[in-house]
């Protein structure tokens, strides 16, 4: 649950991409839904990009979380929140497809400095 709200906190100020959001959500709640495509590093699992063509504004809510784009707001309730979804799903068709590397780098927290 904390990285859940790590991710919120982090998409409200920009810092990551609407997508990876939508995928720590449904992962959280329903992850039979998503499909996942293991990774060159064992143990981490990538969610596959939409086919050619895919337009998450026509697609079903299902469809939607399959490809982790997050379900769309009420478009009377709240035209403002529906108008600023459908400009972010748009981008689900430039994914970029990143090559993880697994290094021996860890992070903790400093030592010694107070």
């Amino acid at each position: 649950m904390k990285l859940l709200h790590l991710a919120h906190y982090s998409a409200g100020r920009g810092l990551i991409a609407v997508g990876l959001v939508a995928g720590i959500h449904v992962g959280a709640r329903a992850q039979s839904i998503v499909d996942q495509t293991s990774s060159n590093v064992p143990g981490v699992k990538v969610i596959a990009p939409p086919p050619a063509g895919y337009n998450p504004v026509t697609a079903t809510p299902q469809a939607n979380a399959q490809f982790s784009v997050p379900p769309a707001p009420d478009a009377r309730a709240a035209p403002g929140a529906y108008t600023a979804w459908q400009n972010a799903v748009k981008t689900t068709q430039k994914r970029e497809t990143s090559v993880l590397t697994p290094t021996d780098i860890t992070n903790a927290p400093m030592q010694g400095k107070r």
